[in-house]
């Protein structure tokens, strides 16, 4: 009974005790282990929601970047269509180079439209998919109304020669008109001479009646000659009236065909202001879309970087639990590893104890039986006396207990033996287990730390796509606002040369042709179509000017050539700014009295 004494049973339960505690440790680290494992699964969860969200920013630039390569493609339509409104503005230009007056005006006129528009350039955004095609309309359209401004140009400047070889018929008509007054006085003189002359020669009229006669007879003859021209020279005057009346009616039909391709021209111009402005509409409507895009580019990339910035404080919380709790682990595992060895030690040194303990107490317990046995047969028959003394009954209670207590210890011992070596292979399984699942948690904290790194990268990746998407479209922006620029300027530039058509057709309208005299005259003024200084040169090129008034005007008529019986050219009108007659048409009747007076 001395080898169980109070302090092995107490030894006993402590390690009882000691390995009820080391229960719940493990239950805690259970638990530790299960909520780590939790936090793992949420890390996990979080990090599959970023590579979600990381998808998505993806998809979202692969649209940009195919938006990008339309808008690209179209800017290269774009550039080439406005490559070739350039080259039409050039030709135009040219043209209208050509007159200072209208170049000044044109400049005066872009500037204030230029000025205008100003605050709506910088409105201007990106074209939308139609404006390609619109725009090339819009240049068709530009060159068939050139090309009729360049028929209209030839057709006028035909008219214009038509007229200045009216002009030179007009002049030529005129000369010889002064050559008749000439020969009109000198008749007159003659006529005068040849009344003096009969006067004189009365006395001798008996003998100068046969010259009389003969000088009549040759007067008749040359005056029936003169008539005879005279004539011819009427039915001449006749036929350059009625082709003068046929250019005239060709000018008004002319004028009317130039009127309504001055309407047709009017309505196209509108045509395209209209366009133009349904144009800019739908250039605010795309900058107005583009804006509301960006600001939601804008919002969407904001909420990226704050839920960038909200995983990345997140992530490095999480790390740095992990690392907490892997440093608390670590340390636990320590404490725990190195009571475990402690325990174990412990315990193999108990163990040894016991079975040492158990050796003796079975090395005691064989002894003491055989020395038990000659002792008692011994006291069984002597008394201290050395007489004999009656055997006492032996004490079978008492040698019961003993044999009970011993097979009741050595019970105990075995089943603690049995307990220390099933926790000592328990505390080994437990070590092994918390290994490995060391071990796993590492790995799981390394492929956590390279997904993380992973993330980073691609979010570099992604905001730098982004900065390279930033300026694709700033340089769109820069390349439409350019593209708007031009528009506004081949938008003044046409309505310039609207204006410039226009003013041409009311020049052709306002010259009126009068049958009766066979003169152009302004149908409101004293004097015909003035040009202040000199002449533009689409005016010039198509009208001939034929006189310069009193006040440093030009006046312009139109041509037509015509040729009389002689060979010839003669005009089919008079200018009424000479003062010949109040009509300036040749009045055959008065020649005639002249004549006759004359020849009496």
């Amino acid at each position: 009974m001395a080898a169980f004494s109070p302090e092995f049973l107490n030894r006993l339960s402590e390690l009882g005790n000691e390995y009820q505690r080391l229960s719940e440790e493990h239950e805690q680290l259970k638990a530790s282990e299960a909520s780590l494992r939790n936090q793992t699964l949420q890390l996990k969860g979080e990090l599959q929601k970023v590579q979600e969200g990381h998808s998505e920013l993806l998809h979202e630039n692969r649209s940009l970047i195919e938006k990008l390569q339309k808008v690209t493609e179209e800017q290269g339509n774009l550039e080439e269509e406005i490559r070739q409104i350039q080259h039409t503005n050039a030709t135009l230009s040219v043209q209208l180079s050509e007159s200072r007056q209208e170049t000044l005006e044109a400049q005066e006129k872009l500037q204030k439209e230029q000025a205008n528009r100003e605050a709506a350039v910088a409105r201007l955004g990106e074209a939308n998919d139609k404006l390609g095609l619109e725009i090339a309309e819009l240049c068709e359209k530009n060159k068939s109304l050139h090309k009729k401004r360049q028929d209209v140009a030839d057709q006028l400047r035909l008219t214009t020669e038509e007229q200045k070889k009216t002009a030179d018929q007009v002049q030529a008509l005129l000369t010889e008109k002064r050559q008749l007054t000439d020969a009109k006085k000198q008749l007159t003189e003659e006529n005068r001479m040849l009344g003096v002359r009969v006067r004189t020669l009365t006395a001798k009229n008996k003998q100068l009646t046969e010259e009389k006669r003969q000088s009549t007879q040759q007067l008749e003859l040359k005056h029936d000659e003169e008539k005879h021209k005279y004539e011819k020279r009427i039915k001449a005057l006749e036929a350059s009236r009625d082709e003068a009346l046929q250019a005239a009616r060709t000018i008004e039909d002319e004028k009317a065909r130039v009127e309504k391709e001055y309407r047709q021209a009017e309505e196209t111009k509108r045509d395209l202001a209209d366009q133009i402005t349904e144009l800019q509409q739908k250039l605010q409507d795309s900058m107005t879309e583009r804006n509301r895009i960006q600001d939601a580019l804008n919002n969407e990339k904001n909420l990226v970087e704050e839920n960038k910035e909200r995983h990345r404080i997140e992530m490095e919380e999480a790390l740095r639990r992990v690392a907490e709790q892997q440093a608390h682990l670590k340390e636990s595992f320590a404490v725990d590893y190195r009571r475990a060895a402690d325990e174990i030690e412990r315990l193999t040194s108990e163990k040894e104890k016991i079975v040492n303990l158990i050796v003796d107490f079975s090395d005691m317990h064989g002894s003491s039986s055989s020395s038990e046995s000659p002792g008692g047969s011994a006291s069984g028959t002597m008394t201290p006396a050395g007489s004999p003394r009656k055997r006492l009954p032996p004490q079978t209670g008492d040698h019961m207990g003993d044999g009970t207590n011993n097979n009741s210890s050595a019970a105990v011992v075995t089943a603690a033996t049995r307990r220390v070596a099933n926790r000592i292979i328990h505390l080994e399984k437990t070590l092994r287990s918390l290994t490995e699942k060391h071990r796993q948690t590492m790995e799981e904290k390394e492929n956590l730390e390279r997904e993380v790194s992973q993330l980073e990268h691609q979010q570099r990746q992604t905001n730098e796509a982004r900065r390279q998407i930033s300026g694709q479209h700033a340089r769109i922006l820069q390349g439409i606002r350019e593209l708007a620029e031009q528009a506004n300027l081949s938008q003044a530039f046409l309505m310039g040369r609207g204006r410039d058509f226009g003013r041409l057709s009311d020049s052709v309208s306002s010259s009126v042709y009068n049958p009766e005299g066979g003169v152009v005259q302004p149908p409101s003024s004293s004097y015909p179509m003035k040009v202040e200084g000199p002449p533009p040169p689409f005016l010039s090129s198509h009208m001939t000017p034929f006189r310069s008034d009193s006040h440093g005007s030009f006046a312009y008529l139109p041509t037509d050539m015509s040729t009389d019986a002689g060979g010839k050219s003669s005009t089919t009108s008079s200018d009424a700014g000479y003062g010949s007659s109040s009509s300036g048409a040749f009045d055959a009747s008065s020649a005639f009295e002249d004549i006759d007076s004359m020849v009496q």
